[in-house]
């Protein structure tokens, strides 16, 4: 996305800045705003970018990376933050007597038990407690998605479709309401996950305080479309899906004219002072694509919880990776771990015997119980085998690397105390410790844990 060096204050700001064309001014300002915004956060999701690779072990990162101790962390600290799918709960907040009360929230306990069976909820929570751990901020979505039929389907019975349809294509959400005279049939609510490049935020010291929140999409012409019959038509395609780049230039003169790769990025902004949904398209400046009031009528209006972060300071948003806390401890581990490496390439058995001594050569070859006849015996009866033979020194690299191997466990267990994973978590128990002992490290261990268990818990 090109750079937008336009600053508006405010909505009407920019649509006296607009006079000409209001809708552009409106256009250019919500760019600037998500500009401003990849500018506050540029260091961490370049950092971000990092983290990710040397999880992956990437090729650039797996030629500096020789123990990769941020996928074993990752992967031990995961199943400790979320292992279950949750359990809903409902009851009357005071306990009130009342069989319509509680019959309610046996419905919303059913309600919500029905719908985490109709999609992969764990698969989400997975995705966004991952991003949490590494990147350092996982986000997820709601989506309402009802099934509509049109006035002349109503009078169909429960579960009959009309001739030639079903009720399983006709979909609709936020972004495309049913029209009027259409019946709403049936409702899901589902939680969808949101990759952490593709979320903006309007600055703000705290949560409460941010105003928008953005999400990028990539989307089809006929997704366009929906969205704007009229401009869908007309919008570049400017993103390639092959090679995850935007070129305006090279989508225009693309030789592929089904535009099976191509996508045009789309800005879907939720303003809670306009208390409006916005979308905004890059390549199309006269205007929003489309724009709806309070599509959902959230009590927060924003469409998704706080955004999960294991380490959050009061008047900071932008999220801090865990990685961050030990990455020279890891890097530290790594170079140890190739020196080790390196002196154990050095540790070899050999020697070097007399020339006359030929004979040598083929006891060190012969097989078990085999006797190998040698000159001048007399020679080794009188010196000793030992005599003939001189062995190449080894001791200096078996010190150096008993201590470096010394040195590489006092990192493990700093980085672990750093991180907050405790041994008792890692499986790895002394055999000859008590099992009080062993409960007071699991418990003091996941002190620090529980903390993010509760963040979880709440987003």
């Amino acid at each position: 996305m090109a750079e937008n060096n336009a600053q508006f204050e405010s909505v009407e700001q920019a649509v006296r800045e607009g006079a000409s064309n209001p809708k552009a001014g409106l256009v250019k300002m919500w760019l600037a705003a998500i500009d401003a915004a990849d500018k506050e956060e540029s260091d961490w999701r370049k950092e971000a970018d990092e983290i990710v690779e040397i999880y992956r072990s990437a090729s650039e990162q797996k030629k500096q990376q020789a123990f990769n101790i941020l996928y074993s962390n990752t992967e031990t600290l995961l199943p400790a933050i979320y292992n279950s799918t949750p359990q809903p709960d409902i009851r009357r907040r005071y306990n009130d007597p009342g069989v319509s009360a509680k019959a309610v929230a046996d419905i919303l306990e059913r309600a919500i038990s029905y719908s985490l069976d109709q999609y992969d909820f764990d698969a989400v929570m997975r995705a966004v407690t991952f991003d949490a751990v590494g990147p350092g901020r996982g986000v997820a979505r709601v989506r309402y998605v009802p099934k509509v039929v049109g006035p002349d389907e109503s009078q169909l019975e429960e579960g009959e479709a009309p001739e030639g349809q079903s009720y399983e294509n006709v979909e609709h959400n936020e972004t495309n309401p049913p029209e009027a005279g259409e019946q709403i049939v049936s409702q899901l609510v589902t939680l969808e996950y949101v990759p952490w490049k593709n979320f903006r935020r309007g600055p703000g010291l705290i949560w409460d305080d941010v105003e928008w929140i953005a999400f990028k999409h990539y989307l089809t012409r006929d997704q366009i479309r929906d969205l704007n019959e009229n401009v869908g038509k007309t919008i570049t395609l400017d993103y390639d899906t092959r090679s995850g780049e935007t070129d305006k230039d090279k989508a225009e003169g693309a030789k592929d004219p089904s535009e099976v790769f191509l996508r045009a990025c789309v800005w879907e902004i939720w303003d809670k002072v306009t208390g409006e949904c916005l979308f905004i398209c890059p390549s199309y400046e006269a205007g929003p694509l489309r724009v709806e009031p309070d599509p959902l009528q959230l009590t927060g209006f924003f469409p998704i919880p706080r955004p999960l972060q294991p380490i959050n300071t009061p008047t900071d948003l932008i999220p801090v990776p865990l990685y961050r806390s030990y990455k020279e401890l890891a890097e530290e581990l790594n170079e140890v771990t190739i020196r080790i490496r390196r002196l154990v390439r050095q540790i070899r058995v050999r020697g070097i015997y007399a020339s006359s001594a030929a004979s040598i050569e083929q006891i060190i070859k012969a097989d078990d119980g085999e006797l190998v006849p040698a000159d001048g015996l007399e020679m080794f009866a009188e010196g000793g085998l030992e005599k003939a033979i001189a062995w190449w020194p080894i001791e200096p690299q078996v010190k150096a690397l008993a201590q470096l191997v010394a040195h590489r466990d006092a990192i493990k267990q700093t980085i672990y105390e750093v991180s907050g994973l405790a041994d008792i978590m890692r499986g790895a128990t002394n055999a000859s410790e008590t099992l009080g002992a062993q409960q007071i490290k699991a418990q003091w261990g996941s002190l620090r844990v529980q903390s993010f268990q509760a963040e979880v818990a709440r987003f």
